[in-house]
């Protein structure tokens, strides 16, 4: 609750309690002062009478005792010291009972309101109390009336008077009565107002118990309120926490992608550097393979051509170097012969066999003596 809303509610509440406050002591005040009034209006004429009388009994000490304890009370009536001391009898209205009031707001709190609970009897106590001291200041004033009037008869019976007095006095008498026939009802008006008062009293008691309740619902509905405006603060700031985060993320994520975005070109750019290259070396390749396969095949025939030199060479070579190794055997068995002292006849058989199997040519020959036979063979 805002600061304005429980300045507000405090106002209303004292409001309320000042009016009723106010109620009671304007109700007191105005029967205060109507007493006040018939008292004021009916003391010259009790003070004429009671000075008649005097002067008319002065002779008779009986009279003259009960005129002087007459006088003595209606003195003490007129001099409004009765009517004081009957009045500070009264009780002022004041509650008091088992209720707590707090008189001071702390300013901390938020809300504060002064709550009187006050019952029903304390309430029309001090009124009933009122009505009880009117009804007994109306039967002392009856009293002293009747003692009055039986005071002029007695002395109507003994004294004589003249008639214009006792005219005056019965005038004065039905005055009287007509004015404690007005207080009368003047009584029975105040009675009314008063438990009109009251009723108005209870409807605000009640009123000020509902006023109470639903206050007591509001606070704990603010509170709740409170509580869920402080959870949802809190969830707010969180996600905003994390929504923070997540843009930070988010920039970091998009400063990645600008910085791989950049890359990717390069890279691609790159690539399509290196396609043209890779087409020209493609090119190039098949240019210099086709080339290549020109030259080997030009290097092959002419490498076949020189095989075919070579080997022509090579069989010419190797039947050269057949004989001469005929010959080398021949002497050699020759020399051997010739160590032993033994001459024998030699018989040479050759026989040549040449086989060309890949490109390796192998020759074989026999040499063949009396008593021995040789294998050879040879291999490029």
């Amino acid at each position: 609750m805002s600061d304005f809303q429980s300045r507000q509610y405090v106002t209303s509440s004292t409001s309320q309690r000042q009016y009723t406050s106010g109620t009671k002591d304007n109700i007191r005040s105005v029967t205060q002062d109507r007493v006040e009034q018939v008292i004021t209006r009916e003391t010259p004429k009790v003070q004429q009478t009671t000075v008649e009388v005097e002067q008319r009994s002065a002779t008779k000490i009986p009279r003259m005792q009960s005129q002087q304890v007459l006088r003595t009370q209606t003195q003490g009536f007129v001099g409004g010291q009765s009517y004081i001391s009957n009045m500070a009898a009264i009780p002022q209205i004041g509650y008091q009972g088992n209720y707590s009031v707090q008189q001071n707001c702390v300013a901390a709190q938020p809300l504060c309101m002064n709550v009187i609970v006050v019952s029903k009897e304390e309430i029309e106590a001090p009124w009933r109390l009122e009505c009880e001291y009117l009804q007994s200041l109306i039967a002392e004033l009856e009293k002293r009336k009747e003692v009055q009037v039986v005071e002029k008869i007695v002395e109507k019976d003994k004294i004589v008077v003249d008639n214009s007095k006792v005219e005056l006095l019965e005038a004065q008498l039905r005055q009287l009565r007509l004015e404690n026939d007005s207080l009368q009802m003047q009584l029975q008006s105040m009675r009314g107002e008063i438990q009109l008062r009251s009723s108005q009293s209870e409807d605000l008691a009640t009123k000020e118990r509902e006023f109470f309740n639903i206050r007591l619902k509001f606070e704990s509905q603010i509170k709740d309120l409170e509580d869920q405006l402080r959870r949802l603060q809190d969830e707010n700031g969180r996600l905003r926490k994390e929504n923070n985060e997540l843009l930070i993320k988010l920039r970091d994520y998009e400063t990645k992608i600008a910085m791989l975005s950049s890359e990717i070109e390069r890279l691609t750019y790159t690539i399509k550097v290196k396609e043209g290259d890779l087409e020209e070396w493609r090119l190039r390749c098949e240019q210099l393979e086709s080339e290549g396969q020109t030259v080997i095949q030009e290097k092959v025939t002419y490498l076949s051509s020189e095989v075919e030199v070579w080997k022509q060479k090579f069989i010419k070579v190797n039947h050269d170097y057949n004989e001469c190794q005929e010959q080398l055997t021949m002497c050699q068995a020759e020399l051997e012969a010739l160590k032993k002292g033994q001459k024998k006849e030699v018989v040479v058989s050759s026989s040549r066999v040449v086989t060309r199997t890949g490109g390796t040519t192998t020759t074989s020959s026999i040499g063949q003596t009396r008593g021995s036979r040789t294998y050879e063979q040879f291999q490029p």
